[in-house]
């Protein structure tokens, strides 16, 4: 019931542009891609890219880096069909709070109770700093019009049903 609300909130915020904003949230930090799609018609905006990250920390600096249960699926609305070789797999990303404004839509706690995972569902609300591998801006626009009846999270690897 808590999550659904704050889902609610985080969708409102953003479907409103931000008129009366609550829960505002974003994420920040180190991630590994692991899958990529085209966004359809049926998804919460298209065209754009639907990226799965893994989140990863290193826990020292002697340490590798290894996976934290914290799966980000980033929605990248584009100005067309998107190139899905953006990244390669395995590219690892790194979200900053200023530069990436990478806000929360969705939340959800998948995978088993003795191994829970928390996947988040974020849309950038600045474009500037998300670049390809050679350090070039992404082709990224405002997302219009919306699905609002979109299912999350959108990658089926990442729901409970």
């Amino acid at each position: 019931e808590q999550l659904a609300a704050h889902n609610w909130h985080f969708k409102r915020n953003y479907i409103t542009n931000f008129q009366d904003p609550h829960a505002v949230t974003y994420v920040e930090g180190t991630y590994r891609l692991t899958h990529a799609r085209s966004l359809t018609p049926a998804d919460f905006f298209h065209p754009g890219l639907a990226l799965r990250v893994q989140a990863i920390v290193q826990t020292d600096e002697l340490a590798r880096p290894s996976p934290y249960p914290v799966i980000l699926e980033i929605l990248l609305p584009t100005d067309g069909e998107p190139d899905r070789t953006f990244y390669p797999e395995s590219h690892t990303l790194e979200l900053k709070k200023i530069d990436h404004r990478a806000m929360v839509l969705h939340a959800a706690k998948i995978g088993s109770a003795n191994e829970p995972t928390v996947c988040l569902t974020v849309v950038p609300l600045a474009f500037a700093n998300y670049l390809d591998p050679e350090g070039r801006p992404l082709p990224l626009s405002a997302p219009d019009p919306l699905n609002v009846t979109a299912t999350f999270p959108v990658m089926e690897e990442n729901r409970d049903d």
